[in-house]
């Protein structure tokens, strides 16, 4: 018995020793390891009903109006259907504009349930409804994000342009949705909201800290400004950001008192860094195009949120052809050989990457041998 079973220990270690080699090579070569990423963000909608000063496509400051598109429900229907069968296990709906201007809004969130896949919505909560909500309930919306970045109908009004008051109307909705799920015993939908941090509310950081605690909202995200031309004048100065770091300490607190989390850490530890993950990737390659893609309205994907590299077009050709293609594969193969350069991708932002824990992730399962735990 002991021989048998030290020869089944010792047939499992070749067999896995064969399948490290093997993950190893394809990924080296740039070559994915799976038929689809397992996350994949799509924005529905460039559209949006705010004017947020400091967006890079929608401010008020803008001189110059953007181009927006809105993916066709049959294209964007296709599409969900073709990851869910090429193993797709996380769809994440937001974009450059507002998704639930989408008509087939929730037709989306309903489809990538029924197929499986976790669903996930970035939103500003506009179009909050209690019927909204309590679809979201019925079909198990797994995560919402409102995107407050106030705390106050007066902020919330100068930097949105929208009507005085209707602040208020999205964090009632909020607190009914919570009710909602806690009283039916579910987990879901996972509730968060983000605060994009500014010269306009820098001051109310603490007081959406303590409203958040007190809705039971699960995750309060701090966002570092997006500097562009239509929000330079937006940045805090020295004293303001001191201002700000104690605002955030206190409503990180107000949240951790009631069990709740935020990204308090991350934020503090590099809100003043332009090469926050400059030294990370001297060392380690970037995964990314493994395991995540971004398809924006008109129907182009990337590689990953920041990157403005074009892999292909879904409406030119199947999901399943961009994913494999010798220009997805150029892209991994100059990830896997981000040590070695002085400057980052073409095209990419790797000094201050958005995917640092997704990528983190990705190489201590990949280090340590645990196959089944790539994402």
């Amino acid at each position: 018995m002991a021989l048998q079973a030290a020869m089944r220990s010792a047939a499992r270690q070749v067999k896995w020793r064969l399948r490290y080699g093997s993950t190893l090579r394809r990924i080296r070569n740039g070559l994915p390891l799976r038929k689809a990423p397992s996350s994949v963000q799509i924005g529905t909608d460039d559209h949006c009903n705010y004017r947020c000063v400091m967006c890079p496509f929608h401010s008020y400051n803008r001189s110059s109006p953007i181009e927006r598109h809105r993916m066709p429900w049959d294209l964007l229907a296709r599409t969900l259907r073709e990851l869910a069968s090429l193993g797709t296990k996380s769809i994440d709906i937001c974009g450059i504009g507002e998704p639930l201007l989408h008509p087939n809004a929730v037709d989306t969130f309903r489809l990538i349930k029924q197929l499986g896949m976790e669903c996930r919505l970035i939103t500003n909560g506009s179009f909050l409804t209690r019927e909204l909500c309590d679809e979201f309930l019925r079909i198990a919306l797994d995560r919402l994000r409102v995107s407050t970045n106030s705390a106050t109908d007066e902020t919330h009004h100068t930097i949105t342009m929208a009507p005085l008051g209707e602040r208020s109307e999205i964090m009632a909705n909020v607190r009914y949705l919570i009710r909602r799920r806690n009283e039916s015993g579910s987990e879901l939908p996972v509730v968060g909201t983000t605060i994009a941090i500014h010269k306009l509310n820098y001051r109310e950081v603490a007081k959406l800290g303590m409203e958040a605690a007190e809705l039971g909202i699960d995750h309060l995200e701090f966002l570092p400004l997006a500097v562009h031309p239509a929000s330079a004048e937006l940045a805090l100065a020295a004293e303001e950001r001191a201002e700000a770091r104690r605002q955030i300490q206190q409503a990180d607190g107000a949240m951790r008192a009631a069990g709740k989390e935020t990204t308090a850490g991350e934020y503090l530890t590099f809100e003043d860094a332009d090469d926050w993950t400059k030294e990370w990737f001297h060392t380690v390659p970037c995964y990314i195009g493994q395991c995540f893609s971004r398809f924006t309205a008109n129907g182009d994907v990337y590689p990953c949120c920041p990157c403005t590299r074009v892999m292909g077009n879904l409406g030119e050709r199947s999901f399943g052809e961009i994913w494999t293609s010798p220009k997805y594969r150029s892209f991994r193969l100059e990830g896997m050989d981000l040590p070695n350069r002085d400057e980052p991708l073409e095209e990419c932002f790797c000094s201050t990457c958005y995917h640092l824990a997704q990528i983190a992730l990705y190489h201590g399962n990949l280090m340590a041998g645990h196959l089944d735990g790539l994402p």
